[in-house]
Order: structure tokens, then C-alpha cells, then sequence
């Protein structure tokens, strides 16, 4: 039955053309193997327009503001919530829907899980020792040694602790919390951002995903260790309300889901969402021996709002002084 889904939607859409898409994956990924293994499945005749923004607010700003044929039909994102709430969205048929984990589900079919980034904890050779678990993240650290992408924009980090409320209950976790909180970590925009801060040795320990992690420069500082249990965060993929194009759109996004698609995205070095799919690197070939994965344990997807309320709460930004600030 889904790919005869599939081949309906491509009758559908076989006059459509280009499609204008924009989000978190990198655009060689994109072209050189994901879209190229679309095209040759389902879509011959398929054209693409895509570049690479990881900024979630710039991108909603930009589909805000563009009309016409340029406008962005998909968008991948690391999280939803805004798009969601700025009522940008329009459900989409996805035909491979029940095969990911339940917890990354949208009963109103918004979007669909792509892949999964487990997150690690980074940290500088030369200047510290991994850190042992959770709550001793920031374990001999001086205040203004820690760094992550501020949980208040729900990308990465904010996701991953929310999902350890599961973990160590609602007193723990805050506890958790506020025990960073007291380290006056350096909360920055994005994981790249992160893993240079810890490369210089600007800041010593941090939180990043993996795929992130892993691409390091040859002889920087910077390693990677799992935490147990880890926090694994996916990739989404949404449809534009009123785009360009939406019959392309909507094969490419319920292709997304497929074996041939998860497979592509196995080829750029990710995680497929779809965890039993015949796919390197898969979850269980990544994580060690002893590492319990964790997803789909917290309410984050559906109610994002409460979660950036009690990160703003549990660390605020004038703890120290600034997000994104100096160290102090």
C-alpha cells in the first residue's frame, strides 16, 4: 500500500516542478544523494531549489515573507514548534507514518520524523576529563565553562532534557536543571556553534548531536562521549501551507519515509528515523554497549511552550548575564 501511495502521488504531480525547499541538512547531502535517489525512485522529471538554513526564526521569517513560485514548499527543521504555532503548516499524506517510533508521531499528520541525532556530551582533551553522567556534566567546571544551544529555542538541547524528565522524575530534574544553571553556561545558537566554543577551549565541556560531534577537524581538541541514557532528537520534515507546487511537495515528503529514502539518508552519515530500517549507521551500531537510548518519553512536540517556559525559568539568561554572552 505505500507505494502505491507513491505512484499515485507522482501521477499527481508529474506536471510540478521545481521545488523550493529549505532546511537543517546541508545542501551536498541534499543534492548528491537524497534528491538524487528521489528522482531515480519516484521522480525523474523532479527539479530542485534548496539551500541550507539552520536558523528556525529566520526561516519562518523568510516563508512569512516570500510569494510566489519562490516561496518554500518544505521545510526540515530540527523542531515544528514554531512553524506549528505561527500557522504555517498544512498536513500531508504520510504513507510510511506507523513504521517510526509512536512518540514522534503527529496525530494531525503536520510532519514526519527523518532521521534521529542522538545527543553527546563534548568536551576539550586538553583541558578536561569526559564527564561520568548527567549530573556530573559540570563536575569541576569554573562557572562559564559549559556550553549548549539554548534549550529556549527547543532545537537540539532543549528537546534532550526535556526528554531526561522521564529519567529522574520532576524534583530530579529540576534539581538537574538548576545544577547547570550554577555552572553559567554559555548558551549559544546552534551545535556548531558549540563544538568551536569547546575546540578553542573557550568553554571546556558542552552538549552537542553526534553527527556534529563526529566531524571535527583532524587533530582538534574536541571528543565526544554518550551519556546514559541518551536522548535521541529527529529531524522533521513539514509542507508550507499554501506553497508552490504542493503536489511535488507532498511525494517528496511522503517518499521521505521510505526505504530507499531512509537508506539516503543512512549515505550522508545520519541516523534513519525509521530505527529498524536496513540502514549504516543505524541506532544500535552507534550507541555503546550499555547506553540506553530515550525518545518519545516527553510531550515536548505537542506542547513546546511549556518546556521553553521552564528552561527560561530554570536558566535564565541573566544568571549570567547574557545567551550567546562572554565569559564570565
Amino acid at each position: 500500500m505505500p507505494r502505491t501511495a507513491l505512484e499515485a502521488l507522482a501521477r499527481e504531480a508529474r506536471t510540478e516542478q521545481p521545488l523550493v525547499a529549505r532546511g537543517v541538512t546541508d545542501a551536498g547531502s541534499m543534492y548528491d544523494t537524497i534528491w538524487a535517489t528521489f528522482r531515480d525512485d519516484v521522480a525523474p522529471w523532479a527539479t530542485l531549489d534548496y539551500a541550507q538554513d539552520v536558523i528556525a526564526g529566520r526561516l519562518l521569517a523568510s516563508i512569512r515573507a516570500t510569494a510566489g513560485p519562490e516561496r518554500p514548499s518544505v521545510a526540515i527543521v530540527s523542531s515544528p514548534a514554531i512553524f506549528d504555532q505561527a500557522g504555517v503548516l498544512e498536513p500531508f499524506e504520510a504513507p510510511f507514518a506507523d513504521r517510526f517510533p509512536p512518540g514522534w508521531a503527529d496525530a494531525a499528520g503536520r510532519w514526519t520524523p527523518l532521521y534521529v541525532q542522538p545527543i553527546v556530551a563534548i568536551y576539550n582533551v586538553h583541558r578536561t576529563r569526559p564527564p561520568r553522567g548527567w549530573l556530573a556534566l559540570g563536575d569541576g567546571l569554573e562557572p562559564g565553562r559549559l556550553v549548549f544551544d539554548d534549550p529556549v529555542r527547543m532545537l537540539t538541547t532543549g528537546p534532550a532534557l526535556a526528554e531526561l524528565s522521564s529519567t529522574f522524575g520532576e524534583a530530579g530534574w529540576e534539581a538537574l536543571i538548576r545544577s547547570l544553571a550554577d555552572r553559567r553556561p554559555n548558551l549559544v545558537a546552534d551545535n556548531e556553534r558549540a563544538v568551536l566554543e569547546v575546540s578553542t577551549g573557550a568553554r571546556w565541556v558542552g552538549l552537542s548531536n553526534w553527527n556534529v560531534a563526529r566531524r571535527v577537524r583532524p587533530g582538534t581538541p574536541v571528543r565526544h562521549t554518550f551519556l546514559s541514557p541518551t536522548p535521541c532528537i529527529p529531524g522533521f520534515g513539514l509542507l508550507v501551507r499554501d506553497a508552490p507546487n504542493a503536489g511535488l511537495a507532498r511525494l517528496f515528503l511522503a517518499w521521505l519515509g521510505s526505504d530507499r529514502a531512509q537508506q539516503a539518508y543512512a549515505r550522508t552519515g545520519r541516523i534513519p528515523a525509521r530505527l529498524n530500517v536496513d540502514a549504516s549507521p543505524s541506532l544500535t551500531e552507534i550507541l555503546p554497549a550499555g547506553v540506553e537510548p530515550l525518545f518519545g518519553t516527553a510531550d515536548w512536540l505537542t506542547d513546546p511552550v511549556r518546556w521553553t517556559q521552564r528552561f527560561r525559568d530554570l536558566l535564565p539568561a541573566d544568571r549570567d548575564g547574557a545567551r550567546e554572552g562572554k565569559l564570565r
